[in-house]
């Protein structure tokens, strides 16, 4: 089973936090599930206000908050894959049917079909 596709997202705290070493937990997909370990960081990790205990697996779920360091905080988002994957350049802008974009694309082609019928009428008159 595929887990949903996961989306963490900083809330609080910089992008570099002192108290946050390079290996401080690790963020897993396992028989559908996301679960989060602490790597017996420092500083240690939270999640929703629960203290981890090191090296021991918990199960992530949507809208969780995590906690690293002192001053970092994370949330945690899931969504639902929606049979193929479509990505997103930037979600704002819609391509409609009476963009320039689209009647330039629409022009071209009409162009292309009707050299592409000329050629053939060519074609058909050489061989009668």
């Amino acid at each position: 089973m595929e887990p949903p596709m996961l989306k963490l997202t900083t809330v609080r705290g910089p992008r570099e936090d002192a108290g946050i070493p390079s290996k401080h937990l690790v963020i897993v997909s396992e028989s559908g599930k996301w679960s989060l370990q602490d790597f017996n960081s420092f500083n240690g990790t939270t999640l929703n206000s629960t203290f981890l205990s090191p090296n021991k697996s918990f199960d992530l779920c949507d809208c969780d908050t995590v906690k690293l360091g002192e001053l970092t905080s994370i949330l945690v988002q899931f969504s639902v894959h929606k049979g193929t994957s479509q990505l997103r350049r930037n979600p704002r802008r819609h391509v409609t049917g009476s963009s320039k974009v689209g009647s330039v694309a629409t022009n071209r082609s009409r162009r292309v079909n009707e050299e592409e019928g000329k050629n053939a009428e060519t074609r058909e008159e050489e061989n009668v």
